[in-house]
């Protein structure tokens, strides 16, 4: 007997539905694309397990580091409040941090006459002072405001020995 087993697979195949050729066909075109899908989602699956740890480990490391900045915490903060000419309450805070250089504070002056300071109904003088340069045409009314009223009365020798630090939460909404 020479039969091969090809033969016995085919002679063992269950009877087909349809004995007609075009779908029997048909139906094996579909069964293959099936199982070639099949393998493709376990190549995927398995990739997953090589993505997963190679993209984690990155965002991991970014996300533990990314507290080491020493100017993560300002040295100072003032807490700014007005209302706008439509009755709009805003709320912010100027933050500032001594200059530095390579990490290393080397002007705490600036700040510590900030501090020194009575920010009381800072906020309304802000924005009164920046509607002022607004009518006068002048561009960046609210930032320019701020150094007007926040440095108003500091000498220049505060700046001598390094820069001050600054940043803001506040968008400058006149109205």
């Amino acid at each position: 007997m020479d039969t091969s087993i090809d033969d016995l697979l085919r002679a063992s195949a269950p009877n087909s539905a349809s004995t007609d050729g075009v779908i029997a066909g048909e139906v094996a075109r579909v069964s293959v694309a099936a199982r070639a899908h099949a393998s493709r989602r376990q190549r995927i699956r398995r990739l997953s397990w090589v993505a997963v740890p190679v993209l984690a480990f990155p965002a991991f490391t970014l996300a533990s580091t990314a507290g080491t900045d020493p100017r993560m915490v300002p040295d100072f903060e003032i807490p700014v409040s007005y209302v706008t000419d439509t009755g709009k309450e805003i709320s912010c805070t100027l933050e500032f941090f001594n200059g530095e250089l390579n990490y290393v504070e080397t002007n705490t002056k600036a700040v510590d006459f900030i501090a020194a300071q009575d920010w009381e109904g800072v906020g309304q003088k802000i924005y009164e002072r920046a509607l002022e340069r607004e009518a006068a045409g002048l561009s960046s009314s609210w930032f320019a405001a701020e150094d007007d009223v926040i440095l108003a009365g500091a000498g220049d020798d505060l700046f001598n020995d390094g820069g001050l630090g600054r940043d803001s939460d506040c968008t400058g909404q006149l109205h």
